[in-house]
């Protein structure tokens, strides 16, 4: 399944919830990180359907969204309609796989280069002269 193949991906790749004592932040995370992926799938469906077909699937998914609370109600919600429009593109699971995995790398490597190009604070006696 597409959401378990998810939820591992991020879990793994960003190392989430291996500290119980990050569980919040890492759920914060987690849901920032899935929404990401979840905009990158539509992206997927929309290079792959016809316009029609498209146009109703965001209508329906809109809806979803205007009814749901949680993030994660609205991702569960939405994707059997997302599964139904994948279902009808070649060789779909090979070819979302691969561009998930794209994907997540380059959000994780953004992470990363964010991360090292924030000032470091120098802290005494490693002050350069």
């Amino acid at each position: 399944m597409i959401s378990i193949y998810i939820d591992r991906k991020i879990k793994d790749k960003f190392g989430l919830f291996l500290n119980p004592a990050n569980q919040i932040q890492d759920h914060k995370k987690y849901i920032e990180i899935y929404g990401l992926v979840h905009d990158e799938i539509i992206r997927f469906v929309e290079d792959h359907i016809n316009d029609k077909e498209f146009l109703s699937l965001s209508q329906r998914i809109i809806e979803i969204e205007e009814k749901e609370a949680s993030s994660l109600d609205r991702f569960s919600q939405a994707y059997p309609l997302i599964i139904k429009s994948l279902m009808n593109i070649p060789d779909y699971e090979y070819r979302l796989y691969k561009r998930l995995d794209y994907f997540i790398s380059n959000l994780y490597f953004d992470k990363l280069k964010n991360r090292n190009n924030k000032p470091q604070k120098l802290r005494r006696g490693n002050e350069s002269n």
